[in-house]
């Protein structure tokens, strides 16, 4: 009976790890630095600032990237990029990047160790931020 619960055990164990170890981008597997729990835009007087709050405080081996398309744009070139930011909290971070002259961007963001991005914010394409009111956006 004992060799039957133990080869029960090894038998699920060997099912659920697959599934533990895969994961996209918007997963953050990783440290609780990469993890973006949320973000919030404000497009004023032709500048977009971003903040954005992690699992942790940022680390100093992760890079941070703010991307900037001109309207629906993603996944073409960005109109800008930053990966210099500020602490504005324990866990957030905020961005500033001067943005196009129509009044409206897309912007996302990544947490990337080298090559390898951990998390993506928002999880596919971009969030559209105007510099009419409201003149924001979120995403987590």
């Amino acid at each position: 009976m004992k060799k039957f619960i133990a080869l029960a055990l090894l038998v699920g164990a060997v099912l659920v790890l697959p599934t533990m170890a895969t994961g996209a981008a918007d997963d953050a597997n990783g440290p609780p630095c990469v993890d973006v729990n949320g973000s919030s835009a404000l497009y004023t007087a032709g500048t977009l600032s971003l903040t954005a709050d992690l699992g942790a405080g940022p680390c100093k081996y992760v890079t941070y990237t703010l991307y900037v398309y001109d309207t629906n744009a993603a996944g073409e070139e960005p109109l800008a990029t930053s990966s210099t930011f500020a602490l504005l909290g324990d866990t957030t971070i905020g961005f500033a990047a001067v943005a196009d002259d129509d009044g409206v961007v897309c912007v996302a963001m990544t947490t990337s160790i080298g090559k390898h991005v951990f998390d993506r914010a928002p999880d596919a394409g971009c969030i559209n931020v105007s510099s009419t009111p409201p003149g924001f956006g979120d995403f987590t």
